[in-house]
């Protein structure tokens, strides 16, 4: 992907209506990878943003407390 050629490590792309996540990133030969995440799958984002926790898909989907009262 563009992105990727052009020196972003990771590039996450959401789909609402399948609530999964789709993360590109390059191999050590340069080849894209593709790896699919949905439902309780937690996906450890600590190599990008050092000391965050693992947190599941379903997580990012979920509305914040302010917006189901």
């Amino acid at each position: 992907g563009v992105y990727l050629d052009r020196g972003t490590e990771q590039v996450w792309v959401l789909y609402p209506r399948s609530r999964s996540l789709h993360q590109y990133n390059l191999d050590e030969n340069g080849h894209t990878v593709v790896r699919v995440w949905q439902g309780d799958q937690a996906f450890d984002m600590g190599g990008l943003f050092p000391g965050m926790e693992p947190i599941s898909v379903n997580a990012l989907f979920a509305l914040p407390a302010w917006l189901r009262a």
